[in-house]
């Protein structure tokens, strides 16, 4: 289907009419008093409301708690309203969600992030959220910690110590710093994909925030260090070859190397039709790498010795 010709739009509409019909959620029988809700929820001008304001809704029509915990679980389901299960319910109820993929746009291309390479003050967000137009969404202050809360929560951004800075990875300095770091002996990994999302590496920083060593941080790499390993890394993407890259020093670098890889992992396995593949670089000659599951089998089965693709000579199994 095509959005600039129109190709393919009718089918699809006439594709999503048929599933609507087999969806779950449709044939869920609703007490009256749940869909009066939902009906003044959608009347309302307001982008958002209190917990407050939802209870008195749900009182007049006589839901208990519970009930109004569950009805809040289906009108997110529904698009009525954006909650998470995560907050509780005493937290913002967002009626339009637009109001907030709106700040979150704001904030994320406004020229005060931009100009501070991805760096931004709490206190900066009155200007850059500011209604400019009439008809703009209003963010009052109280919401700002909810909107900060949400880019946390989709790895768009962390805080930092003085829990006054916020870094969104994605607007890093380009150009790779000085790494004090002596790649020799250290511990290599290699993981490829047939398409390197964009965001599977500012969300790897958002997650591993903690272990970046003296802000060594740039938009496609990270220098981590973990004290508790005694182990020193470094990550780096490569979006021309699609790959990103780990090494790993120090007295626990095996056990870092798992964290780091286990995070990555479960990064990658939030992407649908994306295919990783894990390789080992030979030590003498990192630019051939060895599938990693290939030598997991080969050591399964007892194999001592195995000759890669490419290479000339052999390599034991098990230093690899």
């Amino acid at each position: 289907m095509s959005c600039a010709t129109g190709d393919g739009i009718d089918p699809l509409k006439k594709a999503l009419s048929n599933q609507l019909a087999h969806v779950e959620l449709i044939r869920t029988t609703w007490p009256k008093s749940w869909f009066n809700v939902k009906n003044r929820l959608e009347k309302m001008e307001e982008d958002f409301i209190d917990y407050e304001t939802y209870k008195d809704i749900c009182a007049g029509e006589k839901i208990d708690r519970e009930a109004m915990e569950t009805l809040v679980a289906f009108l997110n389901d529904l698009g009525v309203i954006l909650h998470f299960k995560e907050y509780l319910l005493e937290e913002t109820q967002v009626l339009r969600p637009q109001w907030l993929t709106g700040a979150v746009y704001k904030i994320v291309t406004s020229k005060q992030l931009s100009a501070a390479k991805g760096l931004l003050n709490r206190s900066q967000l009155k200007e850059i959220l500011t209604a400019e137009n009439k008809g703009d969404h209003k963010y009052p202050d109280s919401q700002y910690k909810y909107i900060i809360g949400m880019m946390k929560k989709f790895e768009l951004c962390y805080t930092l110590e003085n829990d006054r800075d916020i870094l969104v990875p994605d607007l890093l300095e380009v150009g790779e710093p000085e790494i004090p770091f002596d790649a020799a002996g250290a511990l290599k990994f290699l993981v490829s994909y047939n398409f390197l999302p964009p965001s599977v590496m500012p969300r790897l920083i958002v997650r591993l925030h903690r272990d970046i060593k003296d802000q060594l941080r740039w938009r496609s790499g990270v220098v981590l260090e973990n004290r508790g390993f005694d182990a020193l890394a470094v990550v780096k993407s490569d979006d021309r070859e699609q790959t990103i890259t780990i090494a790993v020093t120090g007295a626990q670098r095996r056990e870092y190397l798992a964290v780091i890889l286990n995070t990555l992992r479960e990064i990658n396995a939030g992407f649908d039709k994306i295919d990783v593949s894990e390789k080992v670089p030979l030590p003498d000659n990192p630019g051939i790498g060895v599938d990693y599951l290939y030598l997991l089998r080969l050591e399964r089965r007892g194999q001592q010795e195995f000759l890669p693709e490419k290479a000339d000579k052999d390599y034991n199994v098990k230093e690899i």
